[in-house]
């Protein structure tokens, strides 16, 4: 499976999302390398069925500047794809450790120049926050 196998499964439906899980059962809780650049992040997201504008450049944003790998946990999450982390997991995807892992994996490279480390640590800490309202509302859905 590769990055953009599971992106474009999200991003079209249940059905393709099964399909993906059903051939790359083994990579469930692998890490994919995210889009070096912003127009390769922009291409990976646009023009699926379940895409939207607003999602592609708020995650072209938050993980475009980083060294970021995501699971397909972290995908759904950041798509916004309730319906997607539910069948991860009961397909048998991990979910321990989620903030941990995406954090760390989107720390930019060291040493940072002075003028980009505060910036770089906004982002950080913007996507922290935006994990920790996600996971309480999908904790809440999800366990009931």
């Amino acid at each position: 499976m590769r990055l953009q196998d599971w992106v474009a499964a999200m991003l079209t439906g249940p059905a393709s999302l099964s399909n993906v899980i059903s051939a790359g059962r083994e990579d469930l809780d692998k890490a994919y390398d995210w889009p070096a650049s912003q127009e390769e992040a922009k291409m990976l997201l646009a023009g699926k069925a379940l895409s939207c504008e607003a999602t592609t450049e708020r995650l072209v944003e938050a993980l475009g500047s980083g060294r970021t790998a995501l699971r397909p946990v972290h995908l759904a999450v950041f798509l916004d794809q309730l319906w997607a982390l539910q069948q991860l997991l009961q397909a048998g995807a991990k979910m321990q450790d989620f903030e941990t892992e995406v954090v760390i994996s989107a720390l930019p490279k060291w040493p940072l120049q002075k003028a980009a480390e505060p910036a770089s640590l906004r982002q950080i800490l913007a996507i922290v926050t935006r994990l920790e309202a996600r996971m309480e509302y999908m904790e809440s859905e999800i366990l009931g």
